[in-house]
Parts: C-alpha cells; structure tokens; sequence
C-alpha cells in the first residue's frame, strides 16, 4: 500500500482527465469544504449510490478542490480482478480494512469510505438517500484508533442519475463480494442530474479515543462506545442528507420511468 500518491503522477492526472466530464454533465457543487482540511489527515465517511457512480463524481471533484489524492477504502473483491486491482491500486485506491484505513490516516491522508458498502448502492427506488448500514461500525473502529473525527458527506443527487424501475433487488452482484445482494431493475442511462456534496463537521470522538494505542484492535470493553459513534455518526450523515434535499429541490431537468 502506497503512503501517499502525488496528485501529478500519471495515473491520476489520466484519470482526473477521464472522468472531468462528469463534473460537468452532473453540475457538481461542494459545499461546506471548511470541514476538510487542506492538508493532514481527514476521514471522510458518506452515502452510497448505484453503481458507486457517486465515487466517479467525488473524487475527482475532491481532487480539484483540495489538491489532494483522495484514498478511498473499496471492496476487497474488486482488486480479484489483477487488471482492476492495479488501476484501483495506481490512484490510490485500497483494499477496505480497519488495519488499511488507521495506516492512512496516520500518514496524514484524505481517506473516504461508505460504511453501507454494496447494500448502501443497490438500494430499491423506495430507499433512496437512506442509509442501508446493517450496524456496521468498522469505520468507527478506524476513527477511535486513528484519533481522526468522521466528516460526515451527504451525496445528493447520485440516488437519481439511473432510473430505478424497481422497490427490491431483482438481478445478483455476486461478482461484487456479497451473493446475498441484488441490484434493482434500472436503464443504464445517466441523467444530467446536479450532484451536491455537503460535508458537515466532524463529529467529535469520544473521550475513550486517547485510552488506546492505534496499533491494535480495540479493547473489548470499549466495544460499545464504539457502536455508539458509530450510530452517532449515522444520525449525523442522515440528519446532513435530509437538509442537503431540502436546500436543493430541483435536482433533475427531466424526468424517465422510475423517476
């Protein structure tokens, strides 16, 4: 795992190429960028949309604003694929682990991840922008270890650039790590649709967060303070998503089925 990729390396300036169309198609808007630090370590923690098609607008939207390499912690099946693996592997992108995650930061970087994961990105029509997070709180163990606050981004906009046609999962994504999902029906046509992100402020550690060293795993007696950021952190990104709808109405310039 690289420590740091530098914003100029090929890999990345080929990317930020590929993908600068998007920040356009989408109308893609920061907001609340005071949040994130210019330079040192930031843990940013999100919502996921279909496809993961809100990582593509992201990070390189990430990358223009703060002159950082975002690192992203991905599905551990995704790097299966020797070909995948070493394109995620070039910009910067790791497989997801607690261990992975705590090294990152300690290096003082821009470290994203979505703790939903698959079932956060496959949701039905019926659950857009609401987190699908089964109590996962690995991301919280890696914040507590680390010492760095979760900053909270509320993705709004990505839920809708597919028609979902849908309520449930119809088709599996087994090849993606998880045989229990499945994908909704959806058109593989991406709307316009205006994508904001809304960083919100880091949400404070608890007190426990200087008890132990960031080498090892947490004491077991910790672990329900950790569950409780966890779920405190969630509250957090929910409660930034729905003020993120509300200052933004008019997303979509027209409208398909499954609108």
């Amino acid at each position: 795992m690289k420590p740091s990729i530098p914003i100029d390396s090929w890999s990345v300036k080929a990317v930020r190429r590929a993908l600068s169309p998007l920040h356009r198609y989408f109308d893609v808007q920061l907001e609340g960028v005071e949040h994130v630090p210019r330079q040192g370590p930031a843990f940013l923690v999100g919502n996921h949309a279909l496809l993961g098609i809100d990582s593509f607008v992201l990070f390189p939207a990430l990358m223009r604003e703060f002159e950082r390499v975002p690192r992203g912690l991905a599905l551990r099946s995704l790097f299966d694929n020797p070909v995948m693996g070493r394109l995620l592997h070039d910009v910067g992108i790791v497989p997801g682990s607690r261990t992975s995650g705590v090294a990152l930061l300690g290096n003082g970087q821009l470290v994203v991840t979505y703790p939903g994961g698959m079932s956060d990105s496959v949701k039905g029509r019926h659950q857009r922008y609401t987190l699908q997070w089964r109590n996962r709180s690995g991301f919280a163990h890696v914040a507590l270890r680390s010492g760095v606050p979760v900053t909270p981004v509320a993705a709004v906009g990505p839920d809708e650039i597919f028609p979902i046609l849908s309520r449930r999962g119809i088709f599996p994504v087994s090849f993606l790590g998880d045989h229990r999902e499945r994908a909704p029906a959806f058109l593989p046509v991406a709307r316009p649709v205006r994508c904001v992100f809304r960083f919100g402020e880091p949400v404070p550690l608890p007190e426990i967060a200087a008890e132990f060293d960031a080498a090892r795993e947490l004491p077991t007696d910790l672990e329900p303070a950790c569950q409780a950021y966890a779920r405190q952190v969630e509250g957090a990104l929910d409660r930034l998503i729905r003020e993120t709808l509300d200052d933004h109405p008019q997303r979509r310039r027209f409208r398909l089925p499954g609108s």
